[in-house]
């Protein structure tokens, strides 16, 4: 007997915890993204079965609508745990990184969502590596960035997070150096 055993009880409750605590305090979410984390290290507790009970939670702190203080700090901090899942687990889950991507581009093309909520989806398209960062943000960049930046003048420190967020995540890709110099324009 072992930690093992209460895995899937730490990870629903992690569960619970991320969906109630987005209008909450921070510190509510960094506790339980370091929860995941400590899971996901802990090389003792194989969490392999529960990847797909793992990545939600994950996910729903990277891209919601609405956390508290735009949370841009516990944004970076999913995106770390999702680049962490997406090394370690996304050869073994072949389905992993096709439903992450389907995910991010979904909520990437959705211009409607807020600025901060956008930093987050380009922080975890970041993570899935240059050739999803070119597919999903440079193959829409044309469309997506007008709308975008028309927001982004109206909410201008969201913007500049937006506009660092997507710089880190171009530069992954050398091909997309045009597009970093469109979106420092904008």
């Amino acid at each position: 007997p072992g930690l093992h055993q209460l895995t899937p009880y730490f990870i629903q409750f992690v569960q619970e915890k991320v969906s109630s605590g987005l209008k909450g305090p921070l510190s509510t979410l960094n506790t339980m993204l370091a929860v995941l984390e400590a899971l996901l290290a802990n090389p003792t507790i194989f969490v392999g079965p529960y990847i797909h009970q793992i990545v939600p939670a994950v996910l729903t702190v990277l891209v919601a609508k609405h956390i508290t203080d735009g949370g841009y700090e516990v944004r970076s901090y999913a995106a770390s745990l999702l680049r962490k899942i997406v090394s370690d687990f996304g050869s073994e889950y072949t389905q992993l990184r096709p439903r992450l991507t389907r995910t991010l581009l979904k909520g990437f093309m959705d211009i409607h969502r807020p600025l901060e909520s956008l930093c987050g989806i380009v922080q975890g398209v970041a993570c899935l590596g240059p050739e999803v960062v070119l597919v999903i943000i440079v193959g829409n960049l044309d469309a997506w960035l007008g709308p975008v930046s028309a927001k982004g003048k109206e909410e201008p420190a969201a913007w500049n997070h937006l506009k660092e967020a997507l710089a880190n995540a171009l530069a992954l890709a050398p091909e997309a150096k045009d597009a970093i110099e469109q979106i420092m324009k904008a």
